[in-house]
Order: C-alpha cells, then sequence, then structure tokens
C-alpha cells in the first residue's frame, strides 16, 4: 500500500474510530494458530498481460485509488474506488476506455461522496459505496444513475454484500464491530467480536468481504487474524495468519483520542475472496506476498510473490490485477514455472 493510502487509512480510523468506542461485555475466543509457520512459494512468473495510465488515459492519475473488484464475467474490467475525486469508475483493459463513472465527487448532496472507503459490486451490478463522513451507503445503478442513499447507524468503513442484507465494518460495539443491515438500511444486529481487551479493540479493525451465500470474511489489518461468519453471524473459524503479527496498543493523545502508533506493523494491507481461497496482501521482509488460505478452514495454503511495487492486488484463478508504481492500473497472467 502507497504512503497516501496507509495515511489515509489511518486518518479515518483515528477521526472516526478513536474516539470513545463502547467496550465489549463477554468472552471473545483466542484465535486458532496455523499449524504451518513458513511460508510455501509457488514457483513461476507473474507476467503483465495489460496497464492503463496516463498514456492512454489522461484523466486517470492512479495514486489515490484504495480498492479494487474484479467480476467473473467481467474479466476485461475493474471497478475502482477514487478517494480523491470520490468516484467509482469502470475501467477496460482493452481497448483501454472508461466505460462508467459512479458518483458526483466530493460532497455531501444526492450521489456525492464525502469520504469514500470502500465498495463492492452486487450480482445485478449495483455499485454500493461506503460513505464514512455521511455515514451512510451510497447505492447506483449499473448506468451510472443514483439509486437509493441509504444513511446507517455505524459509520461504515468496510461492506460486504448478503443475498438479503449487507454488512458493514465499523466502530466496536457491545457485541462486535460487523453491523448487519436489510438492504433498505435497516439496522438487524451487530456481531464479530474479535478482542477481549477492551481498551484494544481498535487495534483489530480490519477488512472484509462475503460469498454468494452470504458468509462473511474477515482479515485484521494490524492484528493477524482472519475470520469466517454465517450469514446471520455465527463463527466458523477464527484464525491467525501465518506471521502471527500481534495486534499493536492503542495510544491515546492529549485531546483524549485514541489511535495507532504509525510505525506498527500491518498484517494484511488488503485482500478479496475468489472461490476457494482467501488472498491476503502483506509485505515480508521487503517482499511483497500473497498470502492464500482456504475458505472453509481458514488454514494457510501458499504464497505468492508478487511483483515490486504493486499494490491493491486483486487474484482470481489466474489472473492479477493492481496498481503498479502508482500510476498505472494492471493486468497480469500467473506462468507456473515448469517441472
Amino acid at each position: 500500500m502507497g504512503r497516501g493510502r496507509t495515511l489515509l487509512f489511518r486518518w479515518a480510523l483515528w477521526v472516526y474510530l478513536g474516539r470513545g468506542f463502547l467496550p465489549l461485555p463477554g468472552y471473545a475466543q483466542e484465535p486458532v494458530p496455523q499449524q504451518l509457520l513458513s511460508r510455501t512459494f509457488r514457483e513461476g512468473v507473474f507476467q503483465q498481460m495489460e496497464q492503463v495510465g496516463t498514456d492512454e488515459l489522461s484523466e486517470l492519475p492512479f495514486y489515490q485509488a484504495i480498492a479494487l473488484q474484479v467480476l467473473p464475467q467481467r474479466l476485461n474490467e475493474v471497478y475502482v474506488l477514487d478517494f480523491d475525486a470520490a468516484v467509482v469508475r469502470l475501467i477496460q483493459f482493452n481497448p483501454p476506455r472508461i466505460i462508467r463513472t459512479f458518483g458526483l465527487g466530493k460532497g455531501q448532496g444526492p450521489g456525492e461522496l464525502a469520504n469514500p472507503t470502500d465498495f463492492k459490486v452486487d450480482d445485478s451490478l449495483h455499485i454500493w459505496i461506503c460513505d464514512l463522513a455521511n455515514s451512510r451507503i451510497t447505492i447506483f445503478a449499473p448506468d451510472g444513475s443514483l439509486k437509493h442513499t441509504l444513511p446507517v447507524q455505524h459509520p461504515p468503513l468496510r461492506i460486504a454484500l448478503q443475498p438479503e442484507h449487507f454488512v458493514v465494518h465499523s466502530i466496536p460495539s457491545i457485541n462486535g464491530q460487523l453491523y448487519q443491515y436489510t438492504q433498505n438500511g435497516q439496522f438487524v444486529q451487530s456481531f464479530g467480536k474479535f478482542s477481549n481487551d477492551l481498551s484494544n479493540a481498535m487495534a483489530y479493525m480490519g477488512w472484509i468481504s462475503s460469498s454468494k451465500d452470504g458468509y462473511v470474511f474477515f482479515a485484521g489489518y494490524w492484528a493477524g487474524i482472519l475470520a469466517k461468519l454465517t450469514p446471520n453471524g455465527t463463527q466458523i473459524f477464527y484464525r491467525m495468519n501465518i506471521d502471527q503479527t500481534p495486534p499493536p496498543r492503542v495510544k491515546t493523545d492529549e485531546r483524549g483520542g485514541r489511535f495507532v502508533d504509525r510505525r506498527a506493523p500491518v498484517a494484511t494491507y488488503t485482500f478479496n475472496v475468489w472461490g476457494n481461497y482467501l488472498y491476503l496482501h502483506t509485505i515480508k521482509d521487503k517482499t511483497n506476498v500473497l498470502d492464500v488460505y482456504d475458505t472453509q478452514s481458514g488454514d494457510y495454503l501458499f504464497s505468492y510473490r508478487l511483483p515490486d511495487h504493486l499494490t491493491l492486488p486483486f487474484m482470481t484463478d489466474t489472473l492479477l490485477y493492481g496498481i503498479y508504481q502508482d500510476t498505472l492500473l494492471t493486468r497480469w497472467r500467473w506462468i507456473p514455472a515448469r517441472p
């Protein structure tokens, strides 16, 4: 993750999540360690196929891209959330072009986004965007028009979609830090409690995604944890990552705000779910790494060495997408080494 995106993430956490979260009563299980504690790298290389940048589309600097999504039926296209412009763009690789833009830019009015932090695309190609500062989910139709604006009780940092609900990741509450809503914005329940240390709950913030049948996956940003929950919030597994990255201590500044030291190690910069695999991006010993875990058990399986300077990796079966050197949207193909 580029320096700008890292600082943006931590600023958003400090402003919206660092001031007085509610305590977490009850008991959270301890995460189960991995059986394997050393990486097994797949032998082969990622071969670049295409790139899109300012030479092809002069209005597209990618240094403020903060999230990507690729759909199985549309592998020649990538949805990109641009924090600076406050829009999601649907970009085609070949030939390079902007197919559509979702969002009217920075602001608080209908279709505007003050602080977009995440998005997901549903099966009907509607775009669901988290607007943290406005505490709402903004939904755009496939043609780019505004469909709904859903105010939510919990400022949405991340979002995952379910067949009949959506889940946001936000300020830890008495029952957890994941919040389920109906698709018209009615709050249902909270779940996903990962820490018993009441003073350190902020250190367990992270990323969420979901499967087609509504199972929710969580990966910690600082804490080296990953979890799977049923559509109604029951925990299926709660595991440590292969590095067993400990959660950092949350500190308090002179104004009473809570924050995590900027020097704290990052466990997972981003992640995506594809088929039976969870892909978690990390940096280990200055190597850009994509760790792969099983969606059924949370077991570590193997790792890929990513191209240097590639951020926001999004992995499919054999294709890798990401932002290269903060300026290029790229697509790569995995070429296994010959036996």
